[in-house]
């Protein structure tokens, strides 16, 4: 059993070609989609996934920390070292650490440190890291972090649709056919719904083909 879940490891492995400076590329991404697609192509637990990306990131410190540190929070190891390994990245530039530092602080595993949360959101979004322009722009959107700061989100979501994220694009599509923070343009609204649908989501999808059937 042990030997053929090995061999799909292997040959999954194989078939996707990592190399450690294309892995250490997809980490700055997002390491969890990362490992999330490595769970899907090798049959894996999501834990097995991370060793694995560890295993292969072993020449670059920064991308081992961070999947040391994912590793750790996945399988539910000492919160303060987890901080700790986070801290040290976001105060080295790594937006992918400021990101997962910031959800760390949110949830409270980490009491001690007076950091604003959303603060070190915008932070890593300001570095252009995806995941955090997703999340800040859906968080200031929504009046989560104060109704007075909602018109914010709109260069973050512009931003983050011209990156290429489907949900930023129909939030954007969304807010513009309503006209809300920003001037109602239908025209505009169809070019992101076709862009947020383009790049797979699923309710962009559904939402271009109800809209021509009308």
């Amino acid at each position: 059993m042990t030997s053929t879940v090995g061999s799909r490891v292997s040959a999954t492995l194989a078939a996707i070609t990592y190399d450690v400076q294309f892995l250490a590329s997809k980490i700055s991404q997002d390491i969890t989609k990362e490992a999330d697609r490595l769970c899907v192509l090798a049959d894996v637990p999501l834990s097995s996934a991370l060793r694995i990306l560890l295993g292969l990131a072993q020449d670059d410190p920064t991308a081992s920390k961070l999947i040391q540190a994912r590793l750790l929070w996945v399988e539910g190891g000492n919160p303060k070292e987890i901080v700790s390994l986070l801290r040290s990245l976001h105060d080295g530039g790594c937006a992918p650490a400021t990101y997962l530092m910031a959800q760390a602080i949110e949830i409270g595993m980490a009491p001690e440190m007076r950091l604003d949360p959303a603060a070190l959101f915008l932070e890593s979004a300001n570095q252009n890291y995806l995941p955090a322009m997703e999340y800040a722009a859906d968080s200031l959107i929504a009046g989560n972090w104060g109704i007075e700061r909602r018109k914010e989100a709109i260069m973050l979501l512009r931003k983050a649709a011209e990156m290429g994220s489907g949900a930023s694009a129909l939030t954007l599509s969304h807010a513009l056919r309503a006209g809300d923070c920003l001037p109602e343009d239908e025209y505009e609204a169809d070019v992101w719904l076709l862009r947020a649908s383009q790049a797979g989501h699923p309710v962009a999808m559904e939402e271009v083909r109800f809209r021509r059937k009308l």
